[in-house]
């Protein structure tokens, strides 16, 4: 929930980002045209609820602010996010997410494996074998280069590093995680 842009294009990203976030439509999934349904249950609108709160406490800045409506909330987009923000370090759940100027590459790595999660990151760029690269640098169970963070196929593994879940399911790897492979020698006589 937190996404890392090059400092040399970040004010334009910034700017292009919250253009696009405003036009995304929350509220009745049954809707086609409803991006963003609502949270799941109360604990959880509580939760990033309070994650809106404290990114404004700790000093992030508004940059979309979007409508809580019900169980409903509208995508809220942060910038001056800093690694030592909770908008940075935790996982949120919700249509909230934090922009992080990096100096250079080197330290958008850092700051992506940063937090103690890792399930799943994305990588845009238009160097396709230079992503590929930096990806292997990212310690995240999956990464995407030119598409979403969120993909499960049934075929391809799914999983994170760090506290971002153990293992990997679907396909093989199902198999693999969900199974004791044993030998049982029996001798009658």
């Amino acid at each position: 929930n937190r996404v890392i842009v090059d400092a040399s294009v970040y004010n334009e990203f910034v700017e292009k980002f919250v253009a696009a976030a405003k036009n995304i439509s929350a509220g009745d999934p049954s809707d086609d045209k409803v991006v963003v349904g609502p949270i799941i249950n109360d604990s959880q609108l509580e939760s990033v609820k309070s994650k809106i709160t404290r990114a404004k406490e700790e000093g992030a800045t508004v940059a979309l602010e979007g409508d809580i409506t019900g169980r409903v909330i509208s995508p809220h987009v942060f910038t001056d996010v800093t690694r030592d923000m909770e908008l940075a370090r935790d996982e949120i759940f919700g249509p909230i997410i934090g922009v992080m100027k990096a100096d250079d590459e080197a330290h958008a790595i850092e700051l992506a494996n940063d937090p103690e999660f890792g399930l799943s990151a994305a990588i845009y760029s238009t160097d396709i074998d230079h992503a590929s690269q930096v990806a292997l640098q990212i310690e995240s169970g999956m990464v995407h280069i030119n598409d979403l963070t969120v993909n499960d196929e049934p075929h391809v593994m799914f999983g994170g590093m760090k506290n971002s879940g153990l293992g990997r399911f679907n396909g093989d790897w199902a198999i693999e995680e969900f199974t004791d492979d044993r030998w049982i020698g029996i001798k009658r006589s």
